[in-house]
Protein backbone atom coordinates (compact mmCIF):
# COMPACT_ATOMS: atom_id res chain seq x y z
CA UNK A 1 0.00 0.00 0.00
CA UNK A 2 2.89 2.20 0.92
CA UNK A 3 4.44 1.68 -2.38
CA UNK A 4 1.34 2.83 -4.40
CA UNK A 5 1.12 5.72 -2.68
CA UNK A 6 4.67 6.61 -3.12
CA UNK A 7 4.07 5.69 -6.89
CA UNK A 8 1.19 7.82 -7.24
CA UNK A 9 2.48 10.86 -5.80
CA UNK A 10 4.89 10.60 -7.75
CA UNK A 11 2.94 10.27 -11.21
CA UNK A 12 1.26 13.26 -9.55
CA UNK A 13 3.99 15.75 -9.26
CA UNK A 14 5.42 14.91 -12.65
CA UNK A 15 2.27 15.66 -14.54
CA UNK A 16 1.81 18.86 -11.95
CA UNK A 17 5.44 20.05 -12.44
CA UNK A 18 5.21 19.39 -16.53
CA UNK A 19 1.90 21.53 -16.66
CA UNK A 20 3.83 24.36 -15.13
CA UNK A 21 6.65 24.06 -16.97
CA UNK A 22 4.49 24.40 -19.95
CA UNK A 23 2.09 26.78 -19.36
CA UNK A 24 4.71 29.01 -17.88
CA UNK A 25 6.98 28.81 -20.93
CA UNK A 26 4.19 29.27 -22.97
CA UNK A 27 3.27 32.51 -21.57
CA UNK A 28 6.71 33.85 -21.22
CA UNK A 29 8.23 32.92 -24.44
CA UNK A 30 5.20 31.83 -27.03
CA UNK A 31 4.60 35.21 -27.92
CA UNK A 32 7.85 36.65 -29.23
CA UNK A 33 8.58 33.44 -31.19
CA UNK A 34 7.47 32.80 -34.22
CA UNK A 35 6.15 29.77 -35.10
CA UNK A 36 9.18 28.44 -37.39
CA UNK A 37 11.47 29.73 -33.83
CA UNK A 38 9.09 27.50 -32.05
CA UNK A 39 9.52 24.27 -34.45
CA UNK A 40 13.26 24.86 -34.16
CA UNK A 41 13.43 24.97 -30.37
CA UNK A 42 10.81 22.64 -29.50
CA UNK A 43 13.19 19.72 -28.39
CA UNK A 44 15.66 22.18 -26.89
CA UNK A 45 12.30 23.15 -24.77
CA UNK A 46 11.25 19.77 -24.14
CA UNK A 47 14.29 19.04 -22.85
CA UNK A 48 14.54 21.64 -20.34
CA UNK A 49 10.37 21.28 -19.27
CA UNK A 50 11.74 17.38 -18.59
CA UNK A 51 14.88 18.55 -16.78
CA UNK A 52 12.94 21.05 -14.35
CA UNK A 53 10.19 18.09 -14.00
CA UNK A 54 12.90 15.55 -12.99
CA UNK A 55 13.89 18.03 -10.33
CA UNK A 56 10.42 18.95 -9.00
CA UNK A 57 9.80 14.84 -8.63
CA UNK A 58 13.01 14.38 -6.85
CA UNK A 59 12.76 17.32 -4.66
CA UNK A 60 9.13 15.97 -3.58
CA UNK A 61 9.99 12.35 -3.54
CA UNK A 62 12.65 13.75 -0.73
CA UNK A 63 9.92 15.95 0.89
CA UNK A 64 7.92 12.45 0.84
CA UNK A 65 10.82 10.87 2.33
CA UNK A 66 12.05 13.55 4.88
CA UNK A 67 12.11 11.91 8.64
CA UNK A 68 9.40 14.36 10.18
CA UNK A 69 9.62 14.63 14.10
Amino acid sequence: MRVIKYLVGSILSTALNFMVFILSYRQLAFSYLHEEQRMENAPQIFTYVLGGGFVGLVSMSYLFKKPRN
